[in-house]
């Protein structure tokens, strides 16, 4: 997105003036969906990158440790938990929607919700108290449609 360009190119900048010799750029997009990570410096780095070989055998390994993966709720409902959140804030600097990652109290399972149309007090909560850890409220809407429905946070504990 157009923030991480920002950050490359005055990262880019620094470098060339000489402020710094290696430098780290992370950038998220989409509803925490996307993530990306840039190294940049002066001179070459010393030691060779791992190629794609390698990188498959790393990732094999991780998923034959004997982990089971998560799974993700497809139509949260109930108690859960914030893991993570973000805030989407408007022009004006209110906040405008919350978007949460959490577990299910009852199944484990993780799921992805966020504050209803218009619901700006739960999302001005969220940005101006710590989420971590707060148990939420969700529901999904069952209404008969050919697209999935949004699981909305109906409250957050703390919040009145």
């Amino acid at each position: 997105n157009n923030y991480a360009l920002h950050a490359i190119a005055e990262t880019v900048c620094r470098l060339q003036r000489g402020e710094v010799n290696r430098a780290l750029v992370a950038a998220n997009g989409g509803f925490l969906s996307k993530y990306a990570v840039g190294i940049y410096g002066t001179v070459p780095n010393s030691q060779l990158w791992a190629n794609g070989a390698d990188l498959l055998s790393i990732t094999t390994k991780a998923s034959d440790s004997g982990q089971e993966k998560v799974a993700l709720a497809k139509a949260p409902s109930g108690a859960g938990r914030i893991d993570t959140y973000t805030v989407e804030f408007q022009r004006d600097g209110s906040a405008k929607r919350a978007v949460v990652l959490g577990t299910l109290e009852v199944t484990g399972e993780r799921f992805i919700a966020c504050t209803g149309k218009g619901d700006m007090p739960l999302a001005a909560f969220l940005a101006h108290h710590e989420g971590l850890g707060r148990q939420v409220s969700l529901n999904t809407s069952q209404e008969a449609s050919s697209h999935p429905q949004p699981t909305t946070i109906e409250s957050v504990e703390g919040c009145l």
